[in-house]
This record gives C-alpha cells, structure tokens and sequence, in this order.
C-alpha cells in the first residue's frame, strides 16, 4: 500500500482545510497518510478562538497559517508544543505589526546558540536552529531577515551551527 495526502486543499476556512486534509484517496492501492506534524498542528490551533476565529479566516491567512505550520518540529518535541509555535508565529504575523518581534527572535535564537549540556540537548538545540533557520527565510515575516540567516546559520562569525 503507497499512503497518499491530497495536494487540492481548501483554504476558505479553517473546517474546510481540515475536511480537504481528512479526504481519503479513492484508489484501492492508496491509503490516507499517517497525521504529519503540520496536520497535528492545525488540528490542535484549531481549537485556539484567538488563533482561529480572531483572525483572518480567508484564504491567504490559511496559506500562511500552512507555511507557519510547516516549519521544522523543534527535536523531540510534542505535536501540543509544535502547535503552539505555529499558533505563536501566527499571531506574530498576522497582527498589526505583521512581523515576529526581533527581541522574541532574539531570545529564541540565544536559547539554542550554547554548547553546555548533554548530547540530547544539544541535538534538542540543533532541531531548535533548524526552526529558527526557517523561520528566517521567510523574509516577510522578519525585520531583517539576513541578520538572522546569519545568526541561524553560523556565517558572519558567529557559532550558531557550527562546531565551536
């Protein structure tokens, strides 16, 4: 059996999304994938009024809701602390502002740039950079996006992704 996931998803609202993501494949070979991290997500944000009933429930505010949804799980996390990120990333953007805080960024970013602790740590730190590094490809959704590439990446001195 091959799993299969529909690509023809509805962004017009958050319960139409959910229905497109549940579809099941109508071919006998093809079963449903298992639940992805971005699936667990939106399933979880879902229930959060501020996330999805405050916001903008149209279609480009569910598009974006899917990219957030998408960044990288942060090591072993839990599908409930991926959602929250998500559902924090979105709140971020989709407010006034538009953009996620540099100092909340920066904060973020200083948590996973130590070298102290054990291996799981620092493999929990690295999955952590992986987000972050993510997050600051999205262009939009920074003040200045190459600092942070920088920082999240270890090019311009510093030691954030590279052995130190």
């Amino acid at each position: 059996m091959l799993q299969w996931r529909n690509r023809k998803l509805d962004f017009g609202s958050i319960e139409s999304l959910q229905d497109s993501l549940r579809e099941t494949p109508d071919h006998p070979r093809l079963i449903r994938s298992r639940m992805v991290d971005d699936v667990i997500a939106l399933e979880n944000v879902s229930h959060d009024r501020d996330v999805t009933r405050a916001r903008l429930p149209a279609a480009p505010a569910w598009r974006f809701f899917g990219r957030c949804a998408r960044s990288p799980t942060t090591g072993r996390s839990r599908a409930a602390s991926h959602a929250e990120l998500v559902g924090t990333l979105y709140r971020f953007v989709m407010s006034g502002a538009g953009k996620i805080p540099a100092d909340w960024f920066a904060r973020q970013v200083a948590l996973a740039d130590r070298t102290d602790g054990d291996l799981d740590t620092l493999s929990n730190r690295l999955a952590q950079i992986r987000t972050w590094t993510f997050v600051s490809h999205r262009a939009q959704w920074l003040d200045d996006p190459e600092h942070w590439q920088g920082r999240t990446t270890g090019d311009r001195g510093h030691a954030v992704g590279r052995a130190a």
